[in-house]
């Protein structure tokens, strides 16, 4: 019996040599997943001035927010940063309380502008104007114009107040 134990012990010692001294390799893989929704910032929004043209040609009962139409005019502005594509959604310019003008007291509308360019326009009781900018943007510029053209009719003396609500939608 005796003998049989020393046996096994010996065959379990060498066991343990035999294997003791070799590593056993392993390796793993550990994957990683993100996700990157389309975004939209717009930043430093500037409101617009419009004024009724000084220019001799135009002499029409309007107000513009054209720099060319009046040097005391500005279009309204702001920077856009997407990480792809966006659409733009111009809507109708809102007559605010402040105004001296009401709904039905002129023509009146808007455009977004890409540079010298009209990309989507939108007037008083029509749709809203859309357009596709292609991305990526950083800290792109778009220029928003508003008008008032009452046709033949002056304008009454007053604040004219409106605001253009722009819908920026990522894709």
């Amino acid at each position: 019996m005796i003998r049989r134990i020393a046996l096994v012990s010996g065959c379990v010692a060498l066991s343990a040599l035999a294997f003791g001294g070799k590593a056993h390799a392993q390796s793993v893989d550990v994957d990683f997943n993100g996700v990157v929704t389309p975004t939209c910032m717009a930043a430093n929004v500037v409101n617009g001035v419009t004024k009724v043209p000084t220019l001799p040609t135009l002499n029409l009962p309007v107000l513009s927010s054209d720099p060319a139409d009046d040097p005391g005019a500005s279009f309204g502005r702001f920077d856009l940063s997407c990480n792809g594509d966006a659409d733009i959604t111009i809507n109708p310019p809102t007559v605010l309380p402040s105004s001296v003008a009401t709904a039905s007291t002129a023509n009146y509308g808007a455009s977004l502008k890409d540079g010298t360019i009209d990309i989507a326009t939108a007037v008083k009781g029509g749709a809203p104007g859309t357009a596709t900018v292609v991305g990526p943007l950083v800290n792109k510029t778009f220029d928003v114009h508003q008008w008032v053209n009452n046709g033949a009719v002056p304008l009454p003396s007053g604040n004219y107040d409106y605001r253009v609500n722009l819908n920026i939608v990522a894709k």
